[in-house]
């Protein structure tokens, strides 16, 4: 049997995650607790604040890693946060790498002084790590759409199969009147999604 496409498994995510009225999300749904390193004037803590807020109104799109904290690439106790890219556009839920291209753009830009003021901004966000951005809006000139922005994050451990990053690419909730975003809890995932998770193949053309 085939691999479904990119566009299959996020059809997938969508419905498992949309048969249930968002009231009847929210009382399956246990919020991530607050790590014991933020503070209540991080940025980072609305993005925690609004975890049920997702839950309750969010859309299921596709979301593509430009860098994390590198304790999250293995098993740890601890949340941290990240950066990614993403867009609301439908055609991205066949191709989720063309968001995983322009994320190494931008990381691409880390340590360097770019002449452009736009990217001098995205080289900023990936170099000053404790720098937060929030739905920034990325230039044509990296290869994004209208619609691509790139955002921090937090990636809470317990809403990945096994609890650690395996991969750049992850189907995310998004919401309106919010700029926050966080990983889909993998209860929406597909039998097919995790499995190209557990074998990091998610998101490869």
């Amino acid at each position: 049997m085939s691999t479904p496409s990119h566009e299959q498994m996020i059809a997938d995510s969508r419905r498992r995650f949309t048969r249930w009225p968002g009231w009847l999300r929210l009382l399956r749904f246990a919020s991530a607790p607050q790590p014991g390193w933020m503070e209540s004037r991080d940025p980072l803590f609305k993005v925690w604040e609004e975890q049920r807020l997702l839950v309750q109104r969010g859309r299921v799109v596709w979301g593509a890693l430009v860098q994390a904290n590198s304790q999250l690439f293995q098993w740890g106790d601890m949340d941290c946060p990240a950066q990614l890219v993403y867009s609301p556009e439908p055609s991205f839920d066949a191709a989720p790498q063309r968001l995983r291209a322009v994320g190494q753009a931008i990381f691409d830009l880390k340590h360097t002084r770019p002449d452009s003021p736009e990217l001098q901004v995205l080289a900023d966000s990936v170099t000053q790590e404790l720098e937060r951005s929030f739905g920034l809006l990325l230039p044509a000139s990296l290869g994004a759409t209208e619609d691509m922005a790139t955002s921090s994050f937090m990636v809470y451990r317990q809403h990945l199969p096994d609890g650690f990053l395996r991969g750049g690419v992850f189907p995310i909730l998004t919401a309106p009147g919010t700029r926050s975003v966080m990983i889909l809890p993998y209860a929406y995932w597909g039998p097919d999604m995790l499995q190209l998770w557990m074998q990091r193949s998610l998101g490869r053309a």
